[in-house]
């Protein structure tokens, strides 16, 4: 029988400073009756299926005895984010975006690089749930636009799962 280790001992403690480009970004969706105005900073949207679980967005997982969603039987859905430059306030944050609102808006559909677009989303209609819309404009330069960064890390992150849980080998 295997020593019982305490969990004090478990812990993985480190004298290492936390790595500065390690930062938290909050996802954004648009609410009705409001219209968003952001800066792309990603070169496309990021798209992953996702299940509704407990008033929140879990990722599906290909392997489904690893996926709580599908073990509960619950329909899986297309969400895209890009990363993007808040409105006025200049805030990194992730902006969700909806299938309709891809299919409405050519420019995210992949094969344009959106980096430094300003993206304008609505809704169509005033319930939470209703169609969502993007509208998509060049810019002039933009000058000190902050550098891309990985979606995929940071979705994971507020998933509150590894980051390898996307790897190409699922």
């Amino acid at each position: 029988m295997a020593d019982k280790i305490p969990p004090s001992q478990s812990i993985d403690w480190t004298d290492d400073q936390p790595d500065p480009d390690r930062k938290w970004y909050k996802i954004i969706s648009v609410k009705p009756r409001e219209r968003l105005s952001s800066i792309i900073i990603s070169r496309k949207v990021v798209g992953v299926y996702t299940h509704w679980i407990d008033a929140g967005t879990q990722p599906h997982m290909k392997n489904e005895k690893l996926c709580q969603g599908c073990r509960m039987n619950i329909r899986k859905a297309w969400k895209g984010y890009l990363g993007v430059l808040w409105g006025l306030s200049g805030n990194i944050t992730l902006l969700e975006v909806t299938p309709e609102c891809v299919r409405l808006c050519p420019a995210l559909q992949g094969k344009t690089d959106l980096r430094g677009m300003n993206i304008v989303v609505f809704r169509r209609g005033v319930q939470r749930n209703s169609p969502m819309q993007a509208e998509v404009t060049r810019m002039n330069q933009i000058k000190g636009l902050p550098p891309e960064f990985d979606l995929r890390f940071h979705l994971c992150r507020l998933w509150g799962l590894a980051p390898d849980h996307f790897s190409e080998e699922q």
